[in-house]
């Protein structure tokens, strides 16, 4: 059995199979309340949510442009590790879609586009 923490604002991702289950969903909790259940049980998740809409995985190619954003601004360490990244795959496998980081972006260009909203004031 796998116990899943999809919240019940969200229900439409769980999958049907009988190995999974969905407390969360079960007990009607959204993902607002499950996380002040968390605040209020000193779990704080070191801040990433004061910054962060989602705290998932740094590196994941499917986050929002503002989250990589706020990446690169709060977490140069990480960015700078998403550039070598992303500058393996496309030496690796070229301009094509395994060489790309998100469609149409590699992070070069993110980094680019960001530098430029700085200086232009918008971002």
């Amino acid at each position: 059995m796998h116990h899943i923490g999809i919240a019940a604002d969200e229900a439409h991702r769980c999958k049907d199979d009988p190995q999974n289950r969905y407390p969360l969903v079960e007990w009607g909790i959204t993902e607002a309340q499950a996380l002040q259940i968390c605040y209020n049980r000193g779990f704080d998740f070191g801040g990433l949510y004061k910054i962060y809409r989602r705290a998932s995985c740094w590196c994941c190619p499917l986050q929002r442009i503002d989250e990589l954003r706020k990446l690169r601004t709060h977490h140069p360490e990480l960015w700078a590790r998403l550039r070598e990244m992303d500058n393996r795959a496309r030496a690796m496998y070229g301009p094509g879609p395994l060489g790309q980081f998100k469609k149409d972006w590699s992070v070069e260009r993110l980094e680019e586009r960001f530098a430029r909203e700085e200086k232009e004031g918008c971002a």
